[in-house]
C-alpha cells in the first residue's frame, strides 16, 4: 500500500496543531459530555515499578504523567512547557558566571492530605536524588548545577534557585524533570531534614556522608520494593490504585484534587484536565494480541501499533476507522546500533564505518515502517531544523565500500572459512559478534536481521540476540555488548547532549559505546555554558560532525508513532510525547 500520509507537519519552535479533523471535542455539537466510568490504555511492557524515580523504561514515566506533576510540563499538542505546579515562568537572572531563577508554586496547589506544596517540597525532592544510595542518579544532571535552593520565610511558596553556573537548560530542565514526591509519605521519620541541599550537593560532604547510618536506612527504605510496588503518591489528578504485575496498573481520579479549585481558564491546560474516573494501563505483550483486543473493544487507545497492521489491516477495515481515530503523531526518540569501543576489533573507525554501510536504512523504513518513518544522520531530532548539520557524511548502504574498509583496516579471510580475521596484538581474532535488541520489538528486530544478512556477505558473522529490556538496558550501562540497538529521547528543540556523548557519562547514562573525544567533550562543556540560542547552534553542528566522523554508533530512524483511540472518546488526539495519548483528557458523550 502507498505510504499513509502524515497527518501533522513538523515544526521547530512554532505551535503545532493537533491532530482534530473529525476528533476535536470542540467540533462536536449537541451531546453533553461526561465522564468516562474507565480508559483502558495499552502498554507492550510491564512496568518495572510505581516509583519512576527508581524505575527505568517508558511504562513507568507514562504512568508518573497521571500520579505526579513537576513546575512545568510539555504541552502534549503544541510542545511548549507550559507551567503546571509553577504560577508561571521562572525569572532568570544572569551574574557573571552564575545564575539565579525564581520560581512560586500555584496557590491552590496540595497534596493529598491538604498541606500546601511549597518550594519546601522541590529540595525535598532534590534532596532524593542526591542522598547517597538512592537508586535514582539518572535524576543526577537536573540538579547538578545548583548550588542552592533558597526559601522565602515570608511565603514558602517563593523561592530561588542558585546555579553555580551558567547552564542553558538550568529552568526546563529543573522545572520539568523534577516532579514533586511528597515528604510525609516518602520520609516520615523527617530524616533527610537533617541535612541541607548544600551538604547533600557538596561533593567532600557527599563522601563522608556515604557511610551515614541513617542516610544508609532511608536509603533503603526509598529504594524498597513498599515504594517500588505498592505506594506511590503525588500531586497529579489520579492516584495509584494497585499494580497487578504483568497485567495491569490501575489508577484512580482523586475526588478532591487540587486542580479542580483553580479558574476556568486554566482549567483548559491539558495538565489540569481529568476526566476519565478510572484510568487502567493493561500489559500486551504480544502485539498481535493488543491488536486483536483494540478491534474487539478490550482497549480503548493503542500507540506503537506494527505499521503494517496500522495501514493494512486496521487503516482498510471501514468498520474499525468507524469506530476508532487513527493518528500519526512525530515520535521525539531515534533508535541506533551503539558499537562497543572497548572492543579492540572495532578500535579502527573504518570497521565502524563499514557497519553503518551494512545497514539498509531506507529498506527498513519502507519494510518495517510502511513508509512512516525517517532516516537520521545525527542526535539532532529531524523537527529540530535550526539546530541540524546538512553538511554530514549520509552512509548509504553499500556493500562493497563496507568490504572495501574492512580490508583498508587489515581484515581479510586467510583461512579461507568465509569469516573475516586479523592478527591483534599477536593473536588471531575473528569477525564473530553478536548483535542485541530488546525482544517484542519488532522494528529492532528487524534492524538486527536485516544487519546480519548483510554482514555475512561481506565475511562478518552475526549473531542475534533478543532480550528483555531491562536486561538490554543492564548490558548497555556495563558494555557487555558487541553491538547493542537501542533508543534515545530526542526533542523539538533542545536537549543536553552530555548524557548520551561526553566521556564522563561512561557508565552512568547514555554513553553506552563508550565514546571518548576530547573535541566532542570540550563542545558538550561549552554548549552547555553558552547562554544564548543563536551562539549555540555552530557548536551543534561541530558536535554532530565529530560523531559523524567519529562514528561511535550508526544512527538509524525515528518513527512516526501509529495511535488508535475508540471514538466512544473525544478530546482525543496524538501526541509526540512518550504517552502518545492523553488520556484524564478523554471525556465521552451521552445524547441529550
Amino acid at each position: 500500500m502507498k505510504i499513509l500520509s502524515r497527518l501533522i507537519p513538523f515544526v521547530f519552535l512554532v505551535a503545532i496543531l493537533a491532530f482534530f479533523s473529525n476528533c476535536n471535542g470542540d467540533a462536536t455539537s449537541g451531546p453533553t459530555e461526561i465522564s468516562p466510568e474507565k480508559v483502558s490504555v495499552h502498554l507492550l511492557d510491564d512496568i518495572n515499578g510505581v516509583n519512576f524515580q527508581t524505575s527505568r523504561g517508558a511504562g513507568s514515566t507514562i504512568v508518573s504523567f497521571n500520579t505526579h506533576q513537576s513546575m512545568y510540563q510539555m504541552d502534549p499538542k503544541t510542545y511548549e512547557m507550559i507551567p503546571v505546579l509553577a504560577k508561571e515562568k521562572g525569572t532568570v537572572r544572569v551574574e557573571n558566571d552564575t545564575m539565579k531563577i525564581d520560581f512560586e508554586i500555584r496557590p491552590e496547589a496540595s497534596w493529598d492530605n491538604g498541606d500546601p506544596i511549597t518550594g519546601h517540597d522541590l529540595v525535598f525532592t532534590a534532596k532524593l536524588i542526591l542522598a547517597p544510595k538512592t537508586n535514582n542518579k539518572r535524576f543526577r544532571l537536573a540538579v547538578d548545577y545548583i548550588d542552592d535552593i533558597l526559601v522565602d520565610e515570608a511565603n514558602p511558596k517563593k523561592f530561588t534557585v542558585v546555579c553555580n553556573r551558567k547552564y542553558f537548560l538550568a529552568e526546563t530542565s529543573l522545572a520539568n524533570n523534577l516532579s514533586f514526591f511528597p515528604s510525609y509519605v516518602y520520609d516520615p521519620e523527617g530524616i533527610l531534614k537533617k541535612y541541607s541541599f548544600k551538604q547533600l550537593a557538596d561533593p567532600e560532604q557527599s563522601k563522608k556522608l556515604n557511610e551515614d547510618e541513617e542516610l544508609i536506612r532511608f536509603a533503603e527504605a526509598f529504594n524498597s520494593d513498599k515504594f517500588r510496588s505498592e505506594v506511590c503518591v503525588g500531586s497529579g489528578p489520579y492516584a495509584f490504585d494497585r499494580w497487578e504485575k504483568g497485567q495491569k496498573v490501575v489508577l484512580k481520579k482523586k475526588e478532591n484534587w487540587w486542580g479542580q479549585k483553580v479558574d476556568a481558564k486554566l482549567r483548559e491546560n491539558p495538565w489540569f484536565q481529568a476526566s476519565p474516573k478510572e484510568i487502567v494501563f493493561t500489559v500486551v505483550n504480544d502485539e498481535t494480541a493488543a491488536v486483536n483486543a483494540l478491534r474487539g473493544g478490550d482497549l480503548d487507545a493503542m500507540q506503537a501499533v506494527p505499521p503494517r497492521d496500522f495501514v493494512t489491516k486496521l487503516g482498510q477495515d471501514d468498520l474499525f476507522k468507524e469506530k476508532n481515530y487513527m493518528f500519526t503523531p512525530p515520535i521525539f526518540f531515534y533508535d541506533f546500533i551503539a558499537i562497543n569501543l572497548k572492543d579492540e576489533r572495532f578500535s579502527d573507525v573504518r570497521v565502524r564505518k563499514a557497519f553503518a554501510h551494512l545497514m539498509d536504512v531506507e529498506k527498513l523504513i519502507e519494510s518495517e515502517l510502511e513508509g512512516l518513518g525517517q532516516r537520521v544522520n545525527s542526535f539532532a531530532h529531524p523537527t529540530a531544523k535550526a539546530l541540524q548539520n546538512d553538511e554530514l557524511t549520509v552512509y548509504e548502504y553499500n556493500l562493497d565500500k563496507a568490504k572495501a574498509l574492512l580490508a583498508e583496516a587489515g581484515w581479510g579471510d586467510d583461512d579461507k572459512d568465509g569469516v573475516l580475521n586479523k592478527d591483534i596484538r599477536g593473536k588471531e581474532a575473528e569477525m564473530k559478534l553478536t548483535i542485541m535488541a530488546n525482544q517484542g520489538n519488532s522494528r529492532r528486530e528487524t534492524t538486527c536481521l536485516l544487519f546480519k544478512q548483510a554482514a555475512e556477505k561481506v565475511g562478518v558473522e552475526v549473531e542475534v540476540k533478543l532480550i528483555n529490556f531491562n536486561d538490554l538496558m543492564d548490558a548497555a550501562r556495563t558494555q557487555d555488548f558487541d553491538l547493542l540497538i537501542t533508543g534515545v529521547v530526542a526533542s523539538p528543540s533542545e536537549t543536553d547532549p552530555i548524557q548520551s556523548w561526553h566521556s564522563s557519562s561512561i557508565g552512568k547514562s547514555g554513553n553506552y559505546s563508550g565514546y571518548i573525544s576530547e573535541e566532542a567533550d570540550a563542545l558538550i562543556d561549552e554548549i552547555r555554558s553558552t547562554w544564548e540560542f543563536d551562539d549555540r547552534i555552530p557548536l551543534y553542528r561541530k558536535l554532530q560532525q565529530r560523531i559523524n566522523d567519529d562514528m561511535p554508533v550508526v544512527f538509524l530512524v525515528t518513527k512516526d508513532n501509529t495511535v488508535c483511540v475508540s471514538k466512544k472518546y473525544f478530546n482525543a488526539y496524538g501526541t509526540g510525547l512518550r504517552s502518545a495519548v492523553h488520556p484524564s483528557g478523554f471525556k465521552s458523550m451521552s445524547a441529550q
